[in-house]
């Protein structure tokens, strides 16, 4: 009896998704503009909606929040820093010994931007791929502050060493 809601649940969700993603452009996404992105505009590319789901589908706040989706609830999201494109851990099973430093987004993204956006009254954290073509492009939504978080804007690499050695991160 349990299986069931959930099921339910997943069903409603992954329907949801697949409706919203009929009213996205197949290649070039669904863009906002405003102040509060780094570059002025972020695209939702259907994947992205697929890419929050798989990620969180655990968490019922953002099953119902998929649901529900509304793509100017993005609008409220806010500017909280910058991460490194992250190579595969150790034991990760596509780690590579011979090739250390490869990531799972190198093909496409330089590095990640991430704002926060309230979710049913719970901060969450929207990881969004700095792309190589496209600017910047949600990815996901995840619960918790990624740990490698450095506040302010990605400068240039020699810049950000000065920067980050002087404790901006948080």
């Amino acid at each position: 009896m349990d299986k069931q809601p959930q099921d339910n649940t997943k069903a409603l969700t992954l329907e949801a998704i697949r409706k919203v993603k009929m009213d996205i452009p197949m290649y070039t996404g669904v863009s906002l503009t405003g102040k509060q992105f780094v570059t002025g505009k972020m695209t939702v590319l259907r994947r992205s909606l697929q890419d929050i789901y798989e990620h969180m589908v655990k968490d019922d706040r953002i099953t119902r929040w998929l649901q529900s989706f509304n793509i100017q609830k993005l609008s409220i999201m806010k500017y909280r820093g910058w991460a490194p494109n992250r190579p595969y851990p150790l034991g990760h099973p596509k780690y590579d010994p011979s090739h250390p430093f490869k990531t799972k987004h190198q093909s496409d993204t330089e590095y990640f931007l991430y704002y926060t956006i309230k979710i049913e009254k719970r901060d969450y954290w929207a990881n969004v791929k700095m792309h190589k073509h496209f600017g910047e492009v949600l990815y996901t939504i995840i619960a918790e502050k990624p740990e490698d978080l450095t506040k302010g804007h990605k400068k240039s690499d020699i810049e950000n060493v000065y920067s980050s050695a002087y404790g901006r991160r948080d």
